[in-house]
């Protein structure tokens, strides 16, 4: 039986020692990243990513357009593509603990330098095979949602979709309690296509920057500024509508929001 180039690297990778996994080796994750648009619909958007990663550092960024599926199947719909901009990217460096990120807020995207937490996860003696690779259960609350995620003992690299941090392993794919969002696994590579490169995340020129405090109240005001802007729009004063109120959402939850 002839094994397909990505398998051979995943099985030998798996039998390397951590001590030989060095800094500058770096392995790649594929995912797709599924989001539901309303908690009351079937409507999901579903995106590819990967994340690049070595014991060091890991960068994840979108690499297809977003689509989008449902119970009509799959919607001639998409989203412009972040793989050539910043949009969507998480940068994580493990030994200075930080996550540099793009947030969106309301009406602008912001640069937010934040602090990788400890999470406290609760490993499972639950296993399961995402392709060739084993992988165990953990379960934790992350960033305001409870996740249920599977990582690879065999990786020892602390990282993983999004800001998924923290476990003794590769995190491949995950889900939280809401079903509303899903990091879905679909090929692992060690070592990484050939030109493949983590960059540090940096902000863009005049960017907004800032940290996970300043991001909520910035946040806050942006909502409160549109929501004042279009209440005032004549169109909507035509139609006897008078306050406009917009629901934040996201993969982060924000207990200082209130909705």
């Amino acid at each position: 039986m002839r094994l397909k180039l990505g398998t051979f690297f995943i099985l030998f990778s798996l039998s390397v020692p951590f001590n030989s996994f060095a800094q500058n080796q770096l392995g790649s994750l594929i995912y797709r990243q599924k989001i539901r648009q309303e908690n009351d619909t079937t409507l999901f958007s579903v995106t590819q990513k990967e994340l690049l990663f070595n014991n060091v550092e890991s960068l994840s960024y979108t690499k297809e357009q977003t689509k989008f599926s449902g119970n009509y199947g799959v919607l001639n719909l998409t989203q412009p593509s972040e793989s050539n901009s910043k949009r969507g990217r998480v940068y994580m460096n493990f030994q200075e603990r930080k996550i540099n990120s793009m947030e969106f807020a309301v009406t602008e995207f912001i640069f937010v330098v934040d602090t990788m937490r400890t999470i406290d996860w609760k490993i499972k003696d639950e296993f399961r095979m995402l392709g060739k690779i084993k992988c165990q259960k953990a379960e934790s609350n992350v960033r305001g949602r409870y996740w249920t995620a599977w990582f690879s003992p065999e990786i020892p690299i602390s990282s993983g979709p999004w800001k998924l941090n923290g476990l003794p392993g590769l995190i491949l794919e995950a889900e939280d309690s809401s079903k509303n969002f899903k990091f879905i696994f679909e090929s692992l590579q060690i070592p990484a296509p050939e030109n493949s490169v983590i960059e540090s995340l940096k902000p863009n020129p005049n960017q907004r920057i800032t940290n996970r405090e300043g991001f909520i109240k910035q946040l806050i005001e942006n909502k409160n500024n549109y929501e004042k802007m279009e209440s005032s729009n004549p169109q909507y004063l035509n139609k006897g509508r008078y306050e406009i109120k917009i629901k934040i959402g996201g993969i982060e939850i924000y207990p200082e929001l209130s909705n």
